[in-house]
């Protein structure tokens, strides 16, 4: 195999003006999007100048790789877990919104079907306030827990990390074949800290989307007088 190219360890700038368009293509695998306030991790050193000041050896070769797989298993852990918490948050949300819907369309009609004779069967008079008492009761369940909105939040990290996983393997698998039996180690290394950092900022946006979304519901679901009163 060819002698490493010593374009890998200049600027970007520096290798888009000068690298061939097609080994750019397979050294350089597309990011996957994040938001501008995200931040890179912090590595001791880069990995393209580590990779050339040490030369390619077996050991550190099977190091990544064990990285690699631990990583995977990782990833693979917390779309288990989205997948799971979005179907019981899916469940409690249209079991909930489902049934505010029946009690505020009961409590609607009650007091038109009141005056009507229906025999020996009598409505009470409090059954339309007790029917508005549970409906509004299970809003403000609702918008304490958030079950509708963790549930679209969920699905959205499961997908942002469905597509980061196979990404993450095509890329991978685009660096064997480019490295033609023998693997660029800085390139493997700048892929795995590339996905292990995508990782961490899906985990950490949905994250913070849930204290957001749970301060929210904190405010809508206390009652003003309470806070007033809490505030005198």
């Amino acid at each position: 195999m060819a002698e490493q190219d010593p374009q890998l360890a200049a600027p970007s700038s520096a290798t888009d003006s000068t690298g061939d368009a097609g080994t750019d293509a397979i050294a350089q695998p597309a990011a996957l999007a994040t938001d501008a306030s995200e931040q890179p991790y912090q590595v001791a050193a880069d990995p393209a100048v580590l990779a050339q000041a040490m030369p390619f050896n077996q050991e550190a070769a099977q190091s990544i790789v064990d990285a690699r797989d631990k990583l995977m298993k990782s990833i693979e852990a917390d779309i288990a877990w989205y997948d799971g918490a979005k179907q019981k948050r899916a469940f409690w949300a249209r079991l909930i919104r489902g049934s505010m819907i029946g009690f505020g369309g009961v409590s609607a009609v009650l007091p038109v079907i009141t005056p009507f004779n229906l025999g020996t069967w009598t409505i009470p008079a409090s059954a339309t306030s007790v029917m508005m008492v549970v409906t509004a009761t299970m809003y403000a369940y609702e918008r304490y827990y958030g079950n509708a909105d963790a549930w679209m939040r969920f699905e959205m990290a499961r997908q942002r990390l469905q597509r980061l996983s196979e990404e993450f393997e095509l890329n991978w698998l685009a660096l064997q074949v480019a490295g033609a039996g023998k693997p660029d180690l800085a390139k493997e290394l700048t892929e795995l800290i590339r996905v292990s950092s995508a990782r961490y900022n899906i985990i950490q946006t949905e994250t913070e989307q849930w204290i957001s979304s749970f301060k929210a519901g904190m405010k809508t679901s206390v009652p003003k007088a309470a806070e007033e009163g809490k505030a005198g």
